[in-house]
């Protein structure tokens, strides 16, 4: 009886301390069901999805925070963690205060342990990659002025070519015929 009491505090112990570590962890740490409904999160997902606290957004799909156009995206990454896989995914959210951000998840199944078949609920870690999403799209933004900055520079120098050469082709035509006359020795200088 004493090895169970020493084991159950034991288990006690160690679930605080995990509690403590994930409550701790700068990113969003969730537990989700099947159907996409939220079972647990960390207070930096809290914040994430603009959430006042955990007993408000407990039970709530997270389809309700996901963008539309990421629901496919989501429910596939869904099905292919109960199918027991690791999935890493990049999605834009709205938080419940309308707040906009893009996110990159990575979910992997928890199994069962009397039965490691059968995957109980998914376990993610979720990073705000708003920013990085912004620099990219600044950075795309510049490559494309930066091409047709480049067209049209490419566009100028061949006008200018044409602008120089036409004139130019008159000019040397005009001297090609003087240059087979005679030509008084001022004239041919």
């Amino acid at each position: 009886m004493q090895e169970t009491d020493s084991q159950t505090s034991l288990n006690q112990s160690d679930a605080a301390l995990l509690r403590t570590i994930v409550q701790a962890e700068p990113e969003c740490v969730k537990r989700v069901d099947r159907s996409g409904r939220l079972l647990d999160m960390n207070l930096a997902g809290l914040a994430m999805i603009e959430a006042d606290d955990l007993g408000s957004v407990v039970g709530v799909s997270l389809f309700k925070v996901v963008t539309t156009e990421h629901h496919t995206a989501f429910q596939s990454a869904l099905d292919s963690v109960f199918d027991g896989n690791t999935v890493r995914t990049q999605m834009e959210i709205i938080g419940l205060r309308g707040g906009r951000r893009w996110v990159e998840q990575n979910a992997a199944p928890l199994f069962d342990p009397n039965d490691p078949t059968v995957v109980l609920e998914l376990i993610a870690v979720t990073r705000d990659i708003t920013e990085q999403k912004h620099y990219e799209a600044r950075l795309m933004h510049a490559k494309l002025a930066a091409e047709a900055a480049n067209v049209a520079k490419t566009a100028f120098l061949a006008n200018m070519s044409h602008e120089i050469r036409t004139p130019m082709n008159g000019v040397l035509g005009m001297l090609q015929v003087l240059g087979a006359t005679a030509l008084t020795e001022e004239q041919a200088r």
